[in-house]
């Protein structure tokens, strides 16, 4: 009798704990489901907060490039050594800044009417640039070669514009990020 009573109660127990095994592994199961799908719901806006982030990353990187060199051509603009007539002496003063200011492809200056008559590498283009004000802001425009330059007024002493100064700078500085990291 005893035996048959341990085989009534070993058996009660397995039937009994079947059903919450079962029912533990079906939850487990839907859980591991859910999350996935949460996962995969998340993905798109994880993407797209990712790429916002690095694009703002970029935009910041770029006004930086260019208040960089604005600044720069400010300095090298406000230089009296720059004369207009004396284009060799320009041309190898430019060649040194450009050494010193390798994040740029050249450094050129205009005449009021924007022809090019001093840089700092000879051009394989002749650049279309756009007429400026005489006001002292910063104008960006694109130049042959895939390039970027940024231009600001220059003046004499005695306040006459006399062309701008232009320094150039590779596409590439400013969109470091495309790249195969972007999902």
């Amino acid at each position: 009798m005893k035996n048959s009573v341990a085989t009534f109660t070993h058996r009660l127990s397995l039937s009994s704990v079947k059903p919450v095994v079962f029912t533990c592994i079906i939850l487990l199961l839907t859980g591991l489901a859910w999350r996935s799908d949460n996962a995969a719901r998340s993905t798109p806006q994880l993407n797209q907060t990712h790429a916002l982030q690095k694009a703002q990353a970029a935009a910041t990187d770029a006004q930086m490039h260019l208040e960089r060199a604005q600044q720069v051509l400010q300095a090298l603009s406000s230089i009296s050594l720059v004369q207009k007539y004396d284009a060799a002496a320009c041309n190898a003063f430019l060649a040194r800044q450009l050494q010193r200011f390798p994040q740029y492809t050249n450094l050129a200056f205009t005449d009021t009417r924007g022809s090019v008559w001093c840089r700092a590498k000879p051009l394989s283009e002749n650049w279309i640039v756009p007429a400026m004000t005489t006001q002292q802001k910063p104008l960006l425009f694109v130049v042959p070669n895939h390039q970027f330059a940024l231009a600001i007024p220059y003046f004499a002493a005695n306040g006459h514009k006399l062309g701008a100064m232009i320094a150039t700078l590779a596409t590439q500085n400013f969109f470091p990020l495309i790249d195969a990291s972007l999902p």
